[in-house]
C-alpha cells in the first residue's frame, strides 16, 4: 500500500525498540527481509544470513545515462557482485530470454559481475550458491 517505508520503519524501531518491550526481537527479524519480493528471495538472504557473509541491498536500482537499466534482487557494493534468483516463470519465452540478456549486458558494462541462481540451486545446493557467491566476493 506504499504507507512506508522500510527505513523508516527501522529509524522508528531503533527510536522506540528498547529491551523489554514486546515483540521487538520478532519485528526485528523480519525487518531484516523487508523488500524482497519472493519466498525464494527470501531463502536466499536467510541462507547468506546463516553463512557470515555481508548482508546485500535489496531490489537496488540501475540507471546509465539517466535510462533505467535494472532493478536486482541483491547488490554486495561496494563491490561490483549483484545477484539474482529465479525459477522458471517469466524465463520461458523468447522475447522473455532476450530482455534478461539485453539487462544483463547492460549490468556488466556498468561493471558488475551477475550471478543466478535457480530455485534448485538455492533449495536443494546452497553450498554451491554460498562458495558461488564468496568466491565472486574474494575476486
Amino acid at each position: 500500500m506504499r504507507l512506508t517505508a522500510p527505513s523508516v520503519v527501522r529509524r522508528r524501531l531503533d527510536e522506540l525498540g528498547t529491551k523489554g518491550r514486546v515483540g521487538i526481537a520478532v519485528f526485528n527479524r523480519v525487518m531484516e527481509s523487508a523488500g524482497v519480493q519472493s519466498w525464494l528471495e527470501r531463502r536466499f538472504l536467510a541462507l547468506m544470513r546463516s553463512s557470515g557473509l555481508p548482508k546485500p541491498a535489496l531490489q537496488r536500482t540501475y540507471r546509465s545515462d539517466g535510462n533505467h537499466v535494472a532493478r536486482v534482487d541483491f547488490d554486495f557494493g561496494p563491490k561490483p557482485v549483484i545477484v539474482e534468483v529465479g525459477g522458471q516463470k517469466g524465463y520461458l519465452s523468447f522475447d522473455e530470454r532476450r530482455r534478461q540478456e539485453h539487462r544483463r549486458n547492460e549490468l556488466q558494462l556498468l561493471g558488475k559481475t551477475i550471478y543466478f541462481f535457480c530455485t534448485e540451486n538455492v533449495v536443494e545446493d546452497p553450498s554451491y550458491v554460498l562458495t558461488t557467491v564468496r568466491r565472486g566476493l574474494a575476486a
